[in-house]
């Protein structure tokens, strides 16, 4: 078997460099078979498909068993011409194409005399011969839906199989996560495509690099399982998003959406507030989204163009600090505690006091309201040129800008103002060039470059003051480094922190190369090729370079005294302390993929179709430019090199003792994998197949079935965080009892705490998913379809996190509650370790109905009975943490993103009243539409019910259950509403871990009808002007957010139960968003 495989691949690759085959496809196929009026194969066919809206042409020819196929073909709508002397001819009209669609359109021809003309019908067209399930979201759903924020990704909510965990308004740039699991997999391994151009960015591989604007849409293909060979990377799933293109006819719009706070219900949990100013009306906001698309031809029927420019400006709630700053008093009372005299300040000190805020409520509190705005710029271009009927060039680039503000610092959070303000720009770009060339009437070709980045680079706000030249401080460093020039980070006990962050720069680069051959040669088309990807991730890590100082009480001295003395005299002791990194980590990281494939689509029977393929996907490891990889290595620690502690109770470590680098691997010099830090995985071998039946012949019911194996690219930002947390290059050495204006004239500390690690495990293996999928599609009527399958998955050798130095319960109490000293690893703290070690299992029943007759009337219901189970949702969720690191298996549960039953409908239709009326009846009673979405979806699992009390240790992170939690519910009080019983739970005993495991019960789910009510009119036969309204949650009806629920036990150590836990345990304390109501006008001409 094993010497099979290797030839498969070798001709694979061999297939692919002599072909070059590229795999996102973001065409389609039409295929068939040609016969006479007998039935028997006529070879040698003429068969021509003319785009209607463009008027450009695709010939191939008849094999010597009848077929033909037409790759790579553009959506739109087609009429498909068979010619052949002595036969008359047939002309099939009326075909819509869409994205990925495979149709089989045939034709049966006569002796010579009239043409003969058919319409191929709506049902026809959705029911295919393709072992993949997939689902469309058409351009009348994508313009027509109601969409909270008009983000696209919702639309993908809304076929079978899918289960969401968006927000209720999914955000672009920095709020762009896109958590959605297909089948039972994982959010980070969903591929997003943009007119072939991966458009996810890898460090976390949840957020989009740019996000199509709606009116940039044609549409897009959602394909859920078994897809073939042709398709690269993860094994959860394709999001297949089409761009416009021009044709031989202007078309554009103009739009503006508008939303305001006026328009909008309150939350149920703001009306329980006492202020009137929160429990009488919503929160601000202010929300604008406009923009305006254009296409048609540069060259009849050869050269064709396509904009778009939108804008999004959106103003809400401002954010609300309080800070806590200097009471003058303190500066010129005498009698005041805090204060000291002018002779006995440090002049560093005193330039610093300028920072704080003087006061604007009570004695030494600021408050102030900064804005929180966001916006955003998208700008589309794309050609389109038919340089003959046997050359094609398309070419489309989008670029994304996001602009928000910070007022406390990017990822920093100070309340004082006008010292770490940012400003944020977040820009992605994803662009794609594309070639496709008839090298024959049954091969052609298709080459295509495709490029893909985006950055997060923030700036200082314009009233920003934070460097050490604008205080004109004269306080000495301990290392070269501080990027920004900034001041020192200053804590003095019971004050606001002043200090900024050093600026966030982030930038990801992907550079993909590809090619696709297909080739028809008697009832097989042959697809073969490759994809190589150049990938670069450049990051800082952002430590505090700057320094930071800590003041504390003593010496006979408050905080703000030891701070404004400068602790010149040495009295504050060990309470005060300097800590300045060594260096602030550049991270250069550069990986490739080099994947290649080879299928067969085989026509065994006219009604019988089986597809067979093979993809091979090397992934070697990651490198950086100056080999600051890192990682922890079990093998290599050695516990006879740990450490020393410094007293019994195991809380710092000897300075100068043992090794402080004991099993810490770096790449380039001890790592045995060279400038990598774990080996490359080369077993990523994917075969892939699958079947359609038409069980009459006609295409009225198709059975189909398949099955896939396909590997993930995991995420890199796993092994960013080695490089930015672990040593050696991540030192930050500690001076205690330091002076402000000499912090090195301080005490090196003879003792240090162990430090927490982030490693990954070796070896690293490519994280897998196999699907298998058996399914029906039937013909109902003629524009209606239902789709019922069974769909399974199996995820192994997925990430999770795990705690491999976490003490066990009975282990520290074994050392008397010497937490340190019972962990495997000593002389380091927590060691988080990403490991490859994760399964999931799903299996579904997915029903599916469409009837599509476009704005006339378009309905689309999606059910899926599911179950979906793993040991880790995600691959580095801390909730994702097992309790007992030595029993995984303890661990396998129900998925976060199950739920038993998604329930959705979306629904287009303009009303028939009036519609075919003339005059004032039309203009005024004519052209209402009413569209929607309805979604009932059962909740997801609880994560786990924590245990706040672990009495240093020795008892595990969750609790035991000793009741029915849903029994005796306590009285809601505001603030929260009780959803279990927190006497239902208790802390474990010393030296257990609590009972309960993952996903003990559900939580609240999904009852949500979302509405749009339009009016169009008609100045002209190719116009329409459109004035709606969307209601989001239209009957505002509550639906707590399971995300609110207060799942830790806080109590005393000596508690019974949990029902005195502070901090809500047992609550829900918010939930999804109100009825917003969103106005709109959209102008389109043709």
């Amino acid at each position: 078997m094993r010497r099979y495989l290797r030839a498969l691949l070798i001709g694979c690759m061999a297939l692919a460099i002599a072909t070059a085959a590229r795999a996102q496809e973001i065409t389609a196929t039409i295929a068939g078979t040609v016969t006479d009026q007998s039935g028997a194969a006529l070879p040698g066919v003429t068969v021509v498909a003319r785009n209607v809206g463009k008027g450009v042409t695709t010939e191939a020819v008849t094999s010597n068993t009848g077929r033909y196929t037409l790759p790579y073909l553009i959506n739109g709508e087609y009429e498909i011409t068979f010619t052949m002397s002595g036969f008359k001819t047939y002309v099939a009209r009326n075909i819509s194409l869409h994205v990925n669609d495979r149709l089989e359109v045939g034709a049966s021809l006569g002796v010579q005399g009239v043409t003969e003309t058919v319409e191929v019908t709506a049902s026809s067209q959705l029911i295919q011969p393709s072992p993949a399930v997939q689902n469309l979201m058409g351009s009348t759903q994508v313009q027509e839906l109601p969409l909270n924020n008009r983000n696209f990704v919702q639309l993908a909510t809304l076929v079978p199989g899918v289960s969401s965990s968006l927000s209720d308004e999914v955000g672009i740039g920095l709020t762009s996560t896109v958590s959605l699991s297909i089948n039972g997999a994982r959010r980070n391994a969903i591929n997003w495509f943009v007119d072939g151009a991966s458009a996810v960015d890898v460090g976390s591989n949840i957020t989009l690099l740019a996000t199509p604007t709606l009116e940039s849409i044609e549409e897009f293909k959602i394909i859920t399982s078994s897809y073939a060979a042709e398709w690269p990377r993860s094994g959860g799933g394709i999001i297949n998003v089409v761009t416009k293109s021009g044709s031989n006819v202007f078309r554009g719009s103009a739009y503006e959406f508008y939303r305001n706070d006026g328009l909008n219900a309150n939350s149920f949990f703001r009306k329980q507030s006492t202020n009137p100013a929160i429990n009488g009306a919503p929160p601000q906001l202010d929300y604008h989204n406009f923009g305006a698309t254009l296409g048609g031809p540069l060259m009849k029927d050869r050269l064709f163009f396509f904009a778009s420019y939108e804008r999004r400006k959106i103003e809400r709630a401002p954010t609300s600090l309080s800070a806590t700053t200097i009471d003058p008093t303190w500066l010129t009372n005498p009698s005041s505690p805090n204060y000291v005299a002018p002779a006995l300040r440090d002049p560093n000190a005193v330039r610093l006091l300028s920072a704080w805020p003087a006061p604007n409520t009570g004695t030494n509190t600021y408050q102030s309201i900064a804005a929180n705005k966001q916006d955003t710029t998208q700008y589309v271009g794309r050609f389109d040129y038919y340089l003959n009927p046997k050359w094609r060039l398309m070419g489309r680039y989008t670029y994304d800008l996001s602009e928000t503000t910070e007022p406390g610092g990017l990822f920093f959070g100070t309340a004082i103002p006008d010292v770490a303000t940012t400003l944020t720009d977040v820009p992605g770009q994803v662009g794609v060039a594309q070639i496709t060339t008839t090298i024959s009437p049954t091969m052609l070709n298709e080459f295509s470059f495709q490029f893909s980045g985006n950055a997060i680079d923030s700036a200082y706000g314009g009233n920003v003051k934070n460097t050490r030249s604008a205080y004109g401080l004269t306080i000495p460093e301990l290392y070269a480094e501080n990027r920004e020039g900034l001041i020192p980070t200053v804590a003095i006990a019971g004050l606001s922190s002043i200090g900024a962050p050093q600026l966030f720069h982030n930038k990801y680069r992907n550079y993909t190369l590809g090619d696709n051959l297909s080739y028809q040669r008697g009832n097989h088309q042959f697809k073969g090729g490759f994809l190589f990807a150049w990938e670069t991730k450049d990051e800082l890590s952002g430590s505090g370079t700057q320094g930071s100082f800590n003041f504390g009480v003593a010496g006979g001295r408050t905080a703000f005294q030891n701070f404004l003395t400068g602790n010149r005299d040495g009295a504050c002791g060990s309470t005060c302390t300097y800590t300045e990194p060594t260096i602030e980590v550049a991270s250069q990281f550069r990986f490739a993929r080099y994947e290649f494939y080879v299928q067969d689509s085989w026509r065994v029977k006219p009604n019988l179709t089986i597809d067979l393929g093979l993809r091979y996907s090397l992934q070697p490891p990651v490198t950086d430019v100056n080999d600051v990889l890192t990682n922890f290595s079990p093998a290599l620690y050695d516990r006879a090199q740990a450490p020393l502690f410094s007293s019994a109770g195991a809380t710092a470590l000897v300075v100068g003792s043992g090794n402080f680098n004991n099993g810490i691997v770096v790449a380039g010099q001890n790592s045995p994998h060279g400038r990598g830090i774990y080996a490359t995985d080369k077993n990523n071998i994917m075969p892939r197949a699958g079947f359609s039946w038409d069980k009459g012949g006609e295409g009225a019911m198709v059975f189909r079935g398949g099955f896939g194996v396909y590997y993930d690219q995991a995420l890199v930002g796993i092994f960013l965080q080695n490089a930015f947390v672990n040593p050696p290059f991540v030192q930050s050495p500690s001076v205690q009892n330091p002076q402000l204006s000499n912090p090195g004239a301080g005490i090196a500390p003879s003792t240090r705490a162990p430090v927490a690690l982030i490693a990954s495990s070796d070896p690293f293996i490519t994280p897998r998913t196999m699907q298998w999928n058996l399914g029906v599609q039937r013909k109902l009527y003629s524009r209606g379809v239902i789709d019922i399958g069974y769909v399974g998955s199996a995820g192994d050798n997925l990430i999770q996190p795990v705690d491999i130095n976490a003490p066990l319960p009975q282990d520290v109490v074994a050392t008397n509650g010497v937490l340190n000293t019972a962990r495997p690893y000593v002389g380091f703290a927590g060691i988080n370790y990403r490991q490859t070690t994760a399964k999931s299992r799903y299996n579904g029943l997915l029903v599916g109905f469409r009837h599509d007759a476009g704005r006339k009337g378009l309905v689309s219901v999606a059910y899926t009975l599911s179950r979906s189970k793993t040991d880790a949702t995600n691959d580095r969720d801390a909730v994702d943490l097992p309790q007992d690191r030595t029993n995984l298996d303890a661990e396998y549960a129900l998925s976060r993103t199950d739920r038993t039953h998604v329930f959705t409908v979306n629904y287009v239709y303009e009303l028939p009243f009036f519609r075919d009326s003339k005059g004032l009846g039309k203009q005024v009673l004519g052209g209402w539409q009413v569209s929607g979405i309805t979604q009932f979806w059962s909740g997801p699992p609880i994560s786990r019910v924590v245990n706040g009390q672990t009495n240093g240790g020795r008892r595990g992170i969750r609790v035991n259950q000793i009741s029915d939690p849903f029994a005796s519910l306590p009285a809601n009080v505001p603030g929260g509403v009780y959803y279990f019983n927190p006497g239902a739970f208790a802390p474990p005993a010393d030296g257990a871990f609590g009972d309960t495991g993952r996903a003990i019960f559900r939580l609240p789910g999904v009852n949500q009808w979302d509405i749009t009510a339009s009016k169009n009119w008609y100045p002209s036969k190719n116009t329409r002007l459109q004035f709606r309204a969307d209601f989001i949650n239209a009957f505002n009806h509550t639906q707590f957010d399971p995300n609110s629920i207060q799942n830790v036990c806080s109590v005393a150590v000596t508690a019974a139960n949990c029902t005195a836990s502070t901090g809500n345990f047992g609550k829900l304390t918010g939930t999804r968003a109100p009825r917003e109501i969103q106005l709109g006008i959209k102008f389109f001409w043709n």
